[in-house]
C-alpha cells in the first residue's frame, strides 16, 4: 500500500449509475475524492496537487484517455481561499469564472461538457449549465439563494433538460438539506436527488 508514490494513480472499476432509485457502490464515485480529502488533505500522507495529478490525470495518461478526446478540468475561482470578507462581486464572479474554464476547454475541442461544482460552486454550476449547453450538471450542498450577497439561482435556469444530480448530506452543518431540495424541485427533468446521513458539507461527503 503505497499511496504516497507518485507512480500510484487512483481510478475504480465501479460502473456509473443512470438517475433513478438505485444507490450506486462507494466505488462507483468516492476513490478520488477519498485519496484528495483522506490521505492529502486531513492525513497529509501525500501534497493535494499529488493526490489531484494521481487521480485522474495519471490514469488518464495510463489509459491515453486525452488520444480519445476526454479531459477533466478543476480550477479555482479568483478570489482567494481564505478571503476574511466575502463579498457580493465575488459571488457573482463564480458564473464567470465557469463559463471562462467552459470556454478554455471549448477552445482547446471539447464538444459535450460536464459540470459539477459544490455549494457557491454548486450554485454557479446551477447557473451557467442551461446556457453553456452543458451535457449534463452535478451539484453537491448548494443553496438556491445567497441573499445578503445579491446571488441567486433563477427558476428559469434550471429548466434546461439535461440531466441533473443533485447530491447532500442531510444533516449538513454548512448549508441545510432543505435547500438543495429547494433547488431540486424547481429544476426540470431528468433530475435525481441523492442524500447522503451525515453533516458533511460539499467535497467533505467524500472524505
Amino acid at each position: 500500500f503505497h499511496v504516497e508514490l507518485a507512480c500510484v494513480p487512483t481510478a475504480s472499476d465501479g460502473g456509473l449509475q443512470p438517475p433513478g432509485n438505485t444507490v450506486p457502490h462507494p466505488r462507483s464515485y468516492g476513490p478520488s475524492p477519498r485519496k484528495i480529502g483522506h490521505y492529502a488533505i486531513r492525513e497529509k500522507i501525500l501534497s493535494r496537487e499529488s493526490a489531484i495529478r494521481s487521480s485522474p490525470g495519471l490514469p488518464a495518461d495510463i489509459l491515453k484517455l486525452a488520444e480519445r478526446g476526454y479531459l477533466v478540468l478543476t480550477y479555482s475561482f479568483r478570489y482567494p481561499l481564505n478571503v476574511s470578507s466575502f463579498t457580493g462581486d465575488m459571488a457573482r464572479h463564480t458564473a464567470e469564472d465557469l463559463r471562462g474554464a467552459i470556454a478554455q476547454v471549448r477552445a482547446g475541442g471539447a464538444s459535450r461538457i460536464v459540470l459539477a461544482g459544490g455549494s457557491l460552486g454548486g450554485m454557479a454550476t446551477a447557473k451557467v449549465a442551461g446556457t453553456e449547453h452543458a451535457a449534463a450538471m452535478v451539484v453537491l450542498s448548494a443553496p438556491v439563494d445567497l441573499s445578503d450577497y445579491g446571488f441567486h439561482v433563477q427558476p428559469t435556469e434550471l429548466r434546461a433538460t439535461l440531466p441533473k444530480l443533485f447530491i447532500a448530506a442531510e444533516d449538513d452543518s454548512v448549508v441545510p438539506y432543505a435547500e438543495t431540495q429547494r433547488m431540486f424541485a424547481l429544476a426540470a427533468d431528468p433530475k435525481e436527488l441523492q442524500p447522503y446521513p451525515g453533516t458533511e458539507h460539499a467535497l467533505h461527503l467524500f472524505d
